[in-house]
């Protein structure tokens, strides 16, 4: 472990150092293995990467030193890692199965959302108040564009392409159908549409809400270039309230699904285990797939190690675990709630290496695993080291950092 600021007990190579610095005073990387390449001591080298880098000499050496410290740090938590977890790693990347899976919608069923629309309409009314923002449509306006396409950073480019779209605006002020003109003349991914961009919100385009309808405004700076455009029309903002019937009836279902209140869903996934129970095909398992028009689905081989991703279902964790922890005498799953869904599967194969399989993987596996490990030792040893730990800033510190070209970070 590195104690203190200087790196006590992880101490790097002069060597080492000289050929980060080098490598920052050639403007090249060091090899993706991280040490550096080979090469003769170069006395001038971090006067060089400072001038480069606009930096001072002392600057490079430090960053060059905290690179190699870091490089060690990895080695060293890496290697430290047990023999035993390793192999660990190395069983999870052996151990495959394959799954057969029954995916039921959390749905509410009409009369379920009937009898919440009688019994619950306090809830239903807190939970609108709740989610205000999914029944309010915000204002949008139609418009046309005229477009010609020229790099920020290009003067010269952006004067040409204000021109041009002041010779097209000029084209449909004398009479010409805009349409017409955006198909001639206009660039961009609208122009054969006749400049139509579509509805837009005042986020994307503020002035679409500051100009007349049917006016055509002036030639204005984009990031990819210079437009001018024409407002169609606006839509107006649309709330739907709670009074409205089909309003109060999606509040329903939407509390039904959050409290889980599905009673119906629940049953057709119960029915869906007992059918995997009595085998991975069958008669029964059809019929109830047809009739509830549920998802059923045969996994690829997938990997312990592979956690907690399920093909076909994506991250479910309590579902992926279960299935690696069926056995042939009980292949089916419970039911596990994975986001919209309930789902339930049997595992059907499973793979692992034999106990005494790791005494010959070992000579070649633990360094190869310990080798991919270093890119990511210290992130994980810092998330582990912090993760209860209590965090803070030392704001009269940060604020004394001098910023080159501004002073002190204060300052600005």
């Amino acid at each position: 472990m590195v104690r203190g600021r200087s790196g006590a007990g992880l101490e790097p190579s002069a060597a080492e150092l000289d050929a980060l610095v080098r490598a920052a005073a050639a403007g090249t990387p060091p090899r993706a293995d991280g040490l550096p390449d080979a090469g003769a001591p170069s006395p001038g080298a971090a006067a060089r990467a400072a001038e480069r880098l606009n930096t001072t000499p002392a600057v490079v050496r430090e960053v060059a030193r905290d690179l190699v410290l870091a490089r060690l740090l990895a080695t060293a938590l890496v290697e430290a890692v047990p023999e035993a977890e390793v192999e660990q790693a190395w069983r999870a990347e052996n151990s495959r199965a394959t799954a057969r899976l029954v995916s039921v919608p959390r749905v509410p069923t009409a009369r379920e959302i009937d009898a919440a629309e009688r019994t619950r309409d306090a809830d239903i009314t807190a939970w609108y108040q709740r989610n205000l923002h999914r029944f309010r449509t915000p204002e949008r306006a139609e418009v046309l564009r005229l477009f010609v396409a020229a790099p920020a950073d290009d003067p010269a480019a952006r004067a040409k392409a204000r021109a041009k779209v002041e010779a097209l605006r000029a084209r449909v002020a004398g009479g010409e159908a805009f349409e017409q003109v955006a198909r001639d003349a206009s660039e961009g991914p609208f122009a054969q549409r006749g400049g139509a961009v579509g509805l837009v919100g005042r986020k994307r385009l503020p002035l679409a809400f500051e100009q007349a309808v049917g006016a055509l405004g002036p030639a204005v700076d984009e990031p990819a270039g210079v437009a001018a455009y024409r407002v169609v029309r606006r839509v107006p903002a649309v709330d739907r309230p709670l009074s409205d019937p089909r309003v109060h009836r999606e509040a329903a279902a939407a509390i039904l699904e959050e409290d889980d209140t599905l009673p119906h869903a629940r049953a057709v996934a119960d029915r869906a285990r007992q059918a995997l129970t009595e085998g991975a095909d069958g008669p029964a398992l059809d019929a109830l797939v047809e009739a509830e028009r549920l998802v059923l689905e045969t996994t690829p081989p997938f990997a312990r190690s592979a956690a907690p991703l399920v093909p076909g279902v994506g991250l479910a964790p309590t579902l992926f675990d279960d299935l690696f922890a069926r056995t042939p005498e009980a292949p089916v799953t419970a039911v596990h709630r994975v986001r919209q869904h309930y789902v339930v599967g049997r595992r059907l194969t499973f793979e692992a290496p034999a106990p005494d399989a790791w005494a010959k993987a070992r000579e070649t596996y633990a360094p190869a695993w310990r080798a991919r490990q270093r890119g990511r030792a210290v992130e994980d040893w810092l998330q582990g080291t912090l993760k209860d730990a209590q965090t803070w800033v030392d704001v009269e510190r940060l604020g004394a950092v001098q910023v080159p070209g501004v002073g002190a970070a204060t300052d600005r």
